[in-house]
């Protein structure tokens, strides 16, 4: 019987060999979208479970409130540096507490070499809490010695061609000596530290946190880095707690009691912070979800349930076209029945046809996941292999959901064709399944979806260019940045700043405490008033140095810039104990608008006031808006990244910019590499211009974009697939309508016009559907970048112009064909 049953399906295959392929591919392209997602996500997910003891390891988080309402940094796996000196206190069932601190690239020489390594700066439990790969040296002596180093088989080979390196010297930023005490090979993958591309901690060398009391280190945040200092605000530390073996201190025990940490230790006059424990494994997870704001959908789930939604979309798909498909074969329903067949004979059959479709599926989903591996991890930064698809999960997961997906695609027209009388099969050759509106709802569901993410897909191509537009300049003359930190290079940036003006293609030099795009910043509170009660703002604090904004093109719309003449320069501290009067600042549009100047310059001269938390100098301490700048600094996204203050802090602003004269770049970059040789013989010269920077930073967008605007089409196909099952069912169901229309004199133009509106109205219905919640996703996508497009009509007016346009192709022809039936043909067996 089974093999009868599967001669009919190869048959009917056959016979709708078009249909039933675009219904398997539909199906198979859905499938691949959700389960890709899955492997990126579980990707993140298991990051770091290779380490023996990733069960026990748990990271520290730190949130920042400015007050029980507002957060202003969410939960990055990061803290401040007096957490790991109060955890044994407060836990002492802990068997280890240890911290890291990424230091980025660094110059590193030795006698006949120099090039970059990444550096992270550990405290010596962190090799105990980590079983890192050692290939030589003692792992437990390695960190003893505050200018030991523990470096990677690869550095190693960078720096002296060999890996046998114990004992040998390595120069620091051209200033600070260590010794090689261990060598360990490459970390295994997924991980949030080591050489991958997106490791929060990456690292070619470790050396000892004791160290950094000399390094003069300042983390690329502006702020001088003391591992003992009691900032509790200064979140930049990896903290890591190993959770006892016995089991004597749960993870539920320890989170409970982080929940009061902050209560016991951070004192009062301090922002409060909230404090919370993450498994290693979700690190990587966990830092891409505060990167972008905290929000309660995150950016994985976002795209994991747009996946999902595909998916959903693949088997309305699927069930609507096995109906229409099913609705054609009425002579075939009703002659075997006659022959003696029964319902659950014809049930039995309509499965037989749907688990072999979904066997066909389930092979085009394994190749297209094989295919789809490559580009994924080009566009993701993942680490995914041929044999994340042999897992047996994975395995399972996909068999499953065929399973499901055939089962029910299949029970739909075996239950209600079975119940089909013959003589109706017989008289009119195509029959009525199920409720009419089935089919409409199904296709509006589909196209709803699809509206929604095409909605989306240009909401966000837009927001794109408006990045691509505000960050790449062509009017702005092209800038330099130098990554390497003077201050810990011992380069005066004066010389430096002298030595490079002295070529005519060298226009201005300025600097900044950070490089161009980096996400996030120093977050600053302020207010208009003394008042403690009155409205905060937080911004970003951007200590730079003179000549900042002719040298990156930002234009002054009102006042002065900081300048010599003034004395306009002060010292960090200033901030906080103000010797000469309020510290002068320079605000930008978008933060004088929020504290209430519409008018740049009504600001200019006025005071407004840092707002420290509740009973923290209740008044504030003054600072004086000398001018009011366009928006525009160089910053992607970040949580309160929507605006900017500037202090003329020269001895913070370690990132040297250059901007260069366009007329000769060859020559203007042959003078810095040549003045940098001068002043900095032992460290590499990491330059780059802005827009390089930019393209970057912008990678990780245009990657969603790109898999966003993927889904769409996805989407789009296979509702285009589905609506023509829809023109299948529809015009077959209605051919004796069609006849007597004709009969009655409508012409083969009006029979069209009626059945394409008549196929346009689900297509109109989902688009006003998913309008709003397109707009909701878009606002929320938008809300996360500084600089911002406006969220205007269009997207969603071109998105109901291609759904409608598309529509109409993709049932024109059926509608032709229907429109041209002959009467006769129709109205004969009446």
């Amino acid at each position: 019987m089974l093999s009868h049953y599967i001669t009919l399906a190869a048959r009917s295959f056959w016979r709708f060999k078009l249909t039933a392929a675009v219904n398997t591919l539909g199906l198979a392209l859905g499938l691949v979208c959700f389960l890709a997602t899955y492997l990126f996500i579980e990707d993140l997910v298991r990051s770091d479970t290779h380490f023996k003891n990733a069960s026990r390891i748990y990271a520290l988080t730190q949130e920042i409130w400015t007050s029980p309402v507002e957060r202003m940094v969410p939960a990055f796996s990061r803290v401040a540096p007096p957490v790991a000196k109060f955890l044994p206190v407060d836990f002492p069932a802990l068997e280890a507490v240890a911290r890291a601190l990424s230091l980025g690239p660094i110059a590193a020489a030795t006698d006949d070499r120099k090039v970059d390594l990444f550096a992270a700066a550990v405290d010596p439990a962190f090799v105990r809490i980590f079983d890192l790969p050692f290939l030589s040296g003692d792992p437990d002596a390695a960190l003893a010695s505050p200018h030991n180093a523990i470096i990677t088989e690869r550095a190693a080979t960078r720096l002296f061609g060999t890996s046998n390196v114990i004992g040998r010297h390595i120069l620091l930023q051209n200033r600070t000596d260590v010794t090689v005490a261990a060598v360990i090979g490459a970390l295994p993958q997924p991980s949030h530290m080591g050489d991958s591309a997106r490791a929060s901690l990456p690292f070619d060398v470790l050396v000892p946190m004791d160290l950094l009391k000399g390094f003069q280190s300042t983390a690329g945040i502006g702020v001088p880095v003391d591992p003992d200092g009691p900032q509790w605000g200064n979140d930049i530390y990896f903290t890591y707690a190993l959770l006892p073996a016995d089991g004597s201190l749960t993870p539920e025990e320890f989170k409970a009691g982080l929940k009061t940490f902050g209560d016991r230790h951070v004192p009062k006059d301090q922002l409060r912070s909230v404090f919370g424990a993450i498994p290693v494994s979700r690190m990587n997870l966990s830092n891409l979800e505060a990167l972008f704001g905290g929000h309660a959908v995150s950016p994985t789930t976002s795209v994991f349930l747009l996946d999902a939604l595909i998916l959903a979309i693949a088997c309305l798909n699927y069930a609507n076209l096995a109906v229409a498909i099913a609705t054609t074969r009425a002579k075939e329903i009703g002659m075997r029945k006659i022959l003696g067949a029964n319902r659950f004979h014809l049930m039995r059959q309509y499965l037989v046809e749907a688990m072999l479709l979904g066997g066909v599926a389930l092979v085009i989903v394994l190749v297209g996941l094989a295919l789809a591996i490559p580009p994924l991890n080009r566009a993701l930064g993942t680490d995914l292999h041929f044999a994340s698809l042999l897992q047996p999960r994975l395995i399972g997961l996909v068999v499953v959901l065929l399973g499901a997906i055939s089962l029910v695609g299949g029970a739909y027209p075996a239950l209600v064709l079975s119940r089909v009388r013959p003589v109706d099969a017989l008289r009119a050759g195509a029959v009525r399944a199920g409720p009419r509106f089935v089919p409409t709802v199904l296709v509006g569901v589909q196209f709803a979806a699809a509206s929604f993410l095409l909605v989306v897909a240009l909401l966000m191509l837009n927001q794109n260019r408006e990045l691509q537009r505000s960050g790449i300049r062509p009017d702005r003359d092209p800038v330099i940045a130098i990554a390497n930190d003077t201050k810990q290079l011992g380069v005066g940036f004066d010389t430096l700043r002298t030595e490079l003006l002295r070529d005519p293609h060298i226009k201005f030099v300025s600097a900044s405490n950070s490089p161009p795009w980096q996400s996030g910043g120093w977050h600053y509170m302020l207010r208009r008033s003394q008042d403690a009660s009155s409205a905060t703002q937080v911004t970003i604090l951007n200590q730079i140095s003179y000549d900042f904004f002719p040298t990156l093109g930002i234009n002054l719309l009102a006042g002065r810039a900081p300048d010599r003449e003034h004395g306009d320069e002060v010292d960090l501290m200033e901030l906080f104990r103000p010797k000469k009067g309020p510290p002068p600042i320079v605000i930008d549009r978008a933060l004088a608008l929020q504290l209430g100047w519409s008018d740049p310059n009504e600001a200019v001269g006025q005071l407004i006031y840092d707002s420290p938390p509740e009973n923290r100098r209740a008044k504030g301490i003054p600072l004086r808006v000398v001018g009011v700048v366009e928006n525009g600094y160089p910053r992607l996204i970040g949580p309160n990244t929507d605006s900017n203050m500037y202090l003329l802090v020269p001895a913070m602003a370690t990132v040297p910019l250059v901007s260069i004269s366009r007329s000769d770049i060859p020559a203007a970059l042959a003078h810095i590499d040549r003045v940098w040789e001068k002043l900095a013989p032992k460290a590499p010269l990491r330059r780059e211009f802005m827009d390089e920077m930019f393209d970057r930073a912008y990678e990780s967008f245009a990657a969603i974009s790109g898999v966003l605007v993927g889904l769409a089409a996805f989407a789009f196909f296979i509702s285009i697939m589905g609506l023509c099952g829809m023109a299948i069912y529809v015009t077959s169901r209605r051919q004796r309508e069609i006849g007597i229309r004709k009969t009655l004199g409508a012409s083969k133009r009006r029979v069209v016009l009626m059945l394409l509106r008549d196929f346009a109205k689900p297509v109109v219905v989902a688009n006003v559907i998913a309008w709003p919640f397109a707009y909701l996703m878009g606002r929320v996508y938008l809300d996360l970048f500084v600089q911002r497009a406006s969220l205007s009509p269009w997207p969603f007016v071109l998105s109901f112009v291609i759904t409608l346009a598309i529509a109409w192709i993709a049932v024109g022809a059926q509608a032709l064909r229907a429109a041209a039936v002959k009467p006769a043909n129709v109205l004969y067996a009446e």
